[in-house]
């Protein structure tokens, strides 16, 4: 046995006093003993710690009680019990050949597990764990191998086990902040299952004037193209929004022929050498779809649902050689020369061919993905949308949205007791959250990093915006477009000028 730690016999030992000393909680079968043994400088083995811990314990039962005479022989002082396992609160199998002070400091617990009792195998040979076969079967280089192995296996199980418990738990936490967050700006968040009421709404807008019954006369197609819409509905919102910033203001919903032109360039169905639409077919789109004369179609603008029908316009005009028939491909050359190019789509739709839902399923799939494929980074909108599902995004939300609302209530000029879930109070303009943008140093040459430009802080604000209207029952009712100020008449005019002065101080920001 290697001298005592801290004796003088132990060559470059430090004193007592300067020592190492553990607590060893020694397990034997249903016992459990503490004892504090000294480790001198630490520079002992782990095995060396669970050897003489279990001598310590012996000598310890030992000493408690006189033996009876016929119980010589037969007491733990004439045991060899061997340590099965030594570990510590953070290591559940502390190497046999590392050092004490790699494994604790002064003071430290350290767990030591004795045999209370010896499994053999089917060949009569005691049956040896892990720690024992690493610790006393030096020669034997295989089984410390797979014994260490074993025990690698176990600890990185144990870690797996460890870290799924602590996302479990954090999960929980965050599911908790999500949910507060969540009933926080509830009004504002997409409502998925209301897509279709929100489609059966925007097509009375489209068929207002009947546009939609000549268009697609058959009832059945009628509802394909619904569902289509229905299911690229977000999609669609967000093209129109991203185009509808790029020149006007990004408060107003929408849409010039120079946008209109520029969706249908990215689109892929307009503007190169083999694209279906030249520019009098765009112009007749866009008049088309806004049920006006062609020649004002450089002075107007279209809302979502005027942009709705466009879509369907081009889906009926590109894909209507879908299913080859040589009377449809003649068809479709017939539309570029000039003789025919003030003809209605309603004409066009006489001519047969597959149905507009089938042809409009084909041009959502292939071109209107390809067109959000192409814009994905700039969609600011759709990314919102789908993080703001994310249970973890807003939890992250919720953390700080003391300061968020703070914030927020400064650049709207809130009211310091304002409700966020009210959404008919006053809303942050486009002026001052680019006011707000540009005083965060993101804007341009306004800080250290040229983030972001005017044009991408317009599209982040049209994109973040909802569809829904919060006056409205529906809560997926688009805003919309401004219409023109109708002059009072001289009965009503002065309830009208009170009626338009009061919308007037309810959006003005107030200090």
């Amino acid at each position: 046995m290697p001298a005592a730690p801290g004796s003088p016999h132990s060559p470059g030992s430090p004193s007592k006093a300067r020592g190492l000393k553990v607590k060893a909680v020694i397990k034997f079968g249903d016992r459990t003993s503490t004892l504090t043994i000294p480790c001198g400088d630490g520079k002992r083995t782990v095995r060396w710690l669970g050897v003489v811990a279990a001598q310590r314990f012996v000598l310890d039962g030992a000493a408690k009680g006189k033996v009876r005479s016929r119980e010589r022989g037969h007491t733990m002082s004439k045991a060899q019990i061997l340590p099965r396992n030594v570990s510590t609160s953070s290591e559940a199998f502390a190497h046999p050949d590392a050092l004490v002070k790699d494994i604790c400091v002064d003071g430290d617990e350290v767990f030591v597990e004795l045999d209370s009792k010896v499994v053999m195998d089917a060949a009569m040979r005691p049956i040896r764990s892990n720690w024992q076969v690493v610790a006393f079967q030096r020669n034997n280089e295989d089984g410390r191998r797979r014994a260490l192995a074993d025990e690698f296996s176990k600890r990185e199980q144990k870690k797996s086990e460890a870290l799924m418990r602590e996302a479990t738990a954090r999960g929980l936490v965050e599911d908790a902040k999500g949910d507060k967050m969540r009933n926080l700006i509830h009004p504002q968040l997409l409502q998925t299952q209301h897509l279709g009421l929100a489609v059966e709404q925007q097509w009375g807008e489209m068929d207002r004037n009947g546009l939609m019954g000549r268009w697609i006369r058959q009832g059945k197609d009628q509802e394909r193209v619904k569902r289509c819409l229905a299911k690229h509905y977000l999609q669609l919102c967000e093209l129109f929004k991203f185009y509808g910033a790029s020149v006007g203001m990004a408060d107003q919903h929408l849409v010039e022929f120079v946008e209109f032109s520029a969706f249908a360039r990215d689109a892929g169905v307009y503007g190169g050498a083999r694209s279906p639409i030249d520019h009098a077919l765009l112009t007749e789109c866009f008049a088309e779809a806004c049920e006006i004369p062609v020649t004002n179609v450089v002075e107007a603008h279209m809302a979502l649902p005027q942009f709705l029908s466009a879509v369907i316009w081009l889906a009926e005009v590109v894909k209507h050689s879908g299913h080859t028939g040589s009377h449809q491909r003649e068809e479709l050359q017939a539309l570029t020369e000039t003789a025919n190019r003030q003809r209605s789509l309603a004409m066009r739709r006489a001519v047969g061919g597959a149905g507009v839902g089938e042809k409009l399923e084909r041009f959502l799939h292939e071109e209107i993905d390809s067109c959000v494929h192409k814009r994905a980074t700039q969609l600011i909108g759709l990314v919102a949308k789908q993080h703001l599902g994310e249970q973890r995004v807003l939890a992250r939300f919720w953390e700080r949205h003391h300061e968020l609302r703070a914030i927020y209530a400064t650049y709207a000029a809130e009211a310091a007791d304002w409700d966020p879930r009210d959404c008919t109070t006053h809303r942050l303009s486009f002026a001052n959250f680019q006011l707000l943008v540009e005083d965060s140093g993101l804007l341009e040459s306004s800080g250290p990093k040229d983030e972001l430009t005017r044009r991408e802080v317009r599209r982040a604000f049209a994109g973040a915006r909802t569809e829904v209207d919060h006056e409205s029952d529906h809560p997926l009712q688009p805003k919309k477009a401004p219409q023109p100020k109708k002059k009072p008449s001289s009965l009503d005019g002065r309830g009208s000028m009170g009626s338009r002065g009061s919308k007037k101080s309810r959006g003005s920001l107030t200090k």
